[in-house]
């Protein structure tokens, strides 16, 4: 029987004429493969890595801004604000 893993997310999107504002939370359970273990066998100097099947870097944060120099903005106007909510789930 093989692990089983799911990840969930959170994306807000801010749109705006000339900037875009994001933010993005990944991985809100915190899982990491390293929670369960080693991903490694053998001395540091020769490592014989494992396969991996969870995330190594556990909860996520990430947010940007981009500005936009173009004047073809007007299809952006009446959009405010964007959610996403993303759920990945995978069974190896």
């Amino acid at each position: 029987m093989g692990l089983q893993e799911e990840n969930t997310g959170f994306l807000v999107l801010w749109l705006k004429i000339n900037f875009s504002v994001f933010a993005n939370f990944e991985n809100f359970t915190d899982t990491r493969q390293t929670k369960f273990g080693s991903i490694y066998t053998g001395p540091i100097s020769n490592p014989v890595f494992k396969d991996i099947y969870a995330p190594l870097d556990g909860f996520v944060i990430n947010a940007g801004l981009k500005i936009k120099q173009s004047a073809n903005t007007k299809r952006m106007e009446n959009l405010k604000c964007t959610v996403l909510l993303v759920i990945e789930k995978d069974i190896n």
